[in-house]
Parts: structure tokens; C-alpha cells; sequence
């Protein structure tokens, strides 16, 4: 789709490309959160760099840890690495994610690079407290810096509530999405002064949700649906059919069959209602 972009090079510098990206990184982290998706797109590197920069989860170490010189910020993270990485499950990784506190996040890892950046870029470093709109074709997605200040050393403040639009977000208004990404420079979000960020806490602790792993371990979680199922046999047995219709009858009787059989071998039953998935774990443990 981009290709064509190229076959003018003066004008393909002109474009946004880091805007476009991000913009499309943003849509595929949001698509990536519902059930239905298993993969994930966009400018992975980048989400991966900014990861290694502000949290030591996974993280690898290397031979130089100065910055000077090493211009984009990404090249740091090719150097030569001193031993083995430690490899980590996706259960380990979100119990360190959930164990992390805000002193083990590098809120301002870029403060001692300003001699690495460009002189050009470095006075178009305050655009990314810009509150525009991204756009990469036919997606158009909402920066908002307000809501995340402290990378910025900024104070956080609760920010104002999220307006929906959902013309932006189809593009069905692209000449209102353009107009806004021009007038950029002068939408740059203020400092938070007085901001208090126990209050910031409060609110941000009802609207967010803090942990990315369970609660519970999966053997638990057996255990109490086991529970129910075996209450809920109880009670069915424990019906009179007397007045029930034949209809009625034949569904406290199919109930009665599915419960048994899921206690019996829950297992097997998983496989009944869901064929598909089970037999892709079976190949899978054949290979």
C-alpha cells in the first residue's frame, strides 16, 4: 500500500512517517486485546525499544551502556549483549508485570541523550506532547500525552474524560483529522503544576485494571467449577417432576446427562465443546 509513496523521494521525506506508524502500532495493540486476535502487527521494534528503555523486564544487558553517539535510540539495543538472556514463560512475565511498583519504571530514560539527538529533531521533540490525531491511510487514531504526563516529567493530573468519536476513528472526517494534525504545534498539553498525585492514584486505581495475570491459578479455578457443577447435579436430582411438562422433563434430563458426564471426565467434555481448539492441541502435542 505504502510502496507508491516512494516513487517521488523528495516528496516521500516530507511525509510523517513516525506519526503513520504509531498510529498504526496503536490500532494493533487495541485489536490485539480482544479475544478473537492471536497475533499482533505493526512497528513492533519500536514498542520492544521503548520496553527495554523504561522497564528491566527481560531486558537485555549490554557490553556499553552509554548512549553517546548511538543516534536512532533503537541502535543501543543491537550492541553486543553479555551472557545468556534469561528466559522467562508468559506466567512469569505477567507476575513481574503485576509485582512492578512506579520507582521500578524509568519514567524519563531519554534525559541524559540530548547530546545524541540531532539539532533538527531535538527542537521537534516537544510535538510528542502534542494532542492531535495520527493518521496511516484509512486508520485515525487519538494521541493523547494528558493521560500520560510522567513520561514527560510532568506531574500527572486526572485528565478529562475521553471523548468518543467515531468519525475520526473510520476516517468518515478526514478533512477535520487533517485539519487537526496541522495545527499540532498549538495543541501542545501543558505542565501539570499542583497536581496531586494521590488523587491521580485513587482515580486511576477504579478505571484501570491493575494486574495482567490472574488471581487465581487455573487448578483453582478447576476445583471451584467442579464445585458448581456437582451443586448444580444435586439440584437437579433434587426436582420433582410431577408437574413438569415433557418438555421441561427432557430438559432437566439433558442437564442432568451434561453434568454427569463433565464430572465424570471434564476433560473429554472440554473436547465435545470445543473440537476445533482440542485438536489442534492434540496435533500439536503429536508433532
Amino acid at each position: 500500500m505504502y510502496l507508491s509513496l516512494f516513487e517521488d523521494f523528495d516528496r516521500a521525506g516530507k511525509y510523517a512517517w513516525g506519526a503513520a506508524a504509531l498510529a498504526f502500532l496503536y490500532r494493533a495493540l487495541g485489536n490485539a486485546t480482544t479475544k478473537s486476535q492471536s497475533t499482533i502487527s505493526g512497528c513492533l521494534t519500536l514498542l520492544q525499544c521503548w520496553r527495554y528503555s523504561h522497564l528491566n523486564i527481560g531486558r537485555p544487558k549490554l557490553c556499553q551502556v552509554s548512549t553517546n553517539g548511538t543516534f536512532p535510540l533503537a541502535l543501543l539495543w543491537k550492541q553486543k549483549q553479555t551472557g545468556q538472556r534469561v528466559k522467562c514463560n508468559l506466567v512469569q512475565y505477567r507476575k513481574v508485570l503485576d509485582s512492578l511498583q512506579p520507582h521500578d519504571v524509568d519514567w524519563l530514560p531519554y534525559k541524559n541523550v540530548n547530546r545524541t539527538i540531532p539539532e533538527g529533531i531535538k527542537l521537534m521533540l516537544i510535538l510528542g506532547r502534542s494532542k492531535t490525531t495520527l493518521l496511516c491511510f484509512d486508520k485515525s487514531e487519538k494521541r493523547n500525552p494528558d493521560r500520560c504526563l510522567r513520561q514527560f516529567g510532568i506531574r500527572q493530573p486526572i485528565p478529562q474524560a475521553l471523548r468518543v468519536d467515531t468519525e475520526v476513528d473510520t476516517l468518515e472526517s478526514p478533512d477535520s483529522s487533517c485539519s487537526e494534525w496541522l495545527k499540532r504545534q498549538d495543541n501542545i498539553v501543558k505542565g501539570g503544576e499542583g497536581a496531586d498525585c494521590n488523587e491521580y492514584y485513587q482515580w486511576y486505581s477504579k478505571i484501570t485494571r491493575r494486574y495482567v495475570g490472574r488471581h487465581m491459578s487455573l487448578e483453582s479455578v478447576f476445583r471451584q467449577t467442579v464445585a458448581g457443577m456437582t451443586k448444580m447435579l444435586e439440584l437437579a436430582n433434587t426436582l420433582s417432576r410431577d408437574d413438569m411438562t415433557s418438555k421441561n422433563k427432557e430438559i432437566i434430563a439433558n442437564i442432568r446427562s451434561t453434568l454427569t458426564k463433565s464430572l465424570k471426565n471434564p476433560i473429554a467434555c472440554a473436547e465435545d465443546i470445543f473440537p476445533a481448539r482440542s485438536a489442534k492441541k492434540r496435533k500439536q502435542k503429536d508433532t
